[in-house]
């Protein structure tokens, strides 16, 4: 199954503000990974509260993607990469 990313503004603004070189390429491993599983899901935790529905890859001990996916239609919507802290405050 062939995965269609679609990167939100937020996503965008923070990705490219993110100076490290080492976590630009971890999201850009981890995108690579998720787009070539038939099931990403299974690889991302799923969000409960506020942000039910929101699914979480773990970048490192720190930061995150957050995105959820269209089944039907094989779409990832990336909505943040951001830090464990602002999981839940973001969203």
């Amino acid at each position: 199954m062939s995965w269609i990313i679609i990167p939100s503004k937020a996503f965008k603004s923070r990705y490219k503000t993110k100076r490290s070189k080492g976590l630009k390429n971890k999201v850009d491993e981890a995108l690579r990974f998720l787009v070539s599983e038939p099931e990403p899901w299974l690889y991302c935790r799923k969000k409960y509260g506020r942000i039910e529905g929101i699914y979480g890859y773990d970048l490192d001990d720190e930061n995150r993607i957050l995105m959820n996916f269209n089944k039907e239609l094989s779409k990832i919507h990336l909505l943040r990469v951001c830090s464990h802290k602002e999981v839940y405050g973001v969203v």
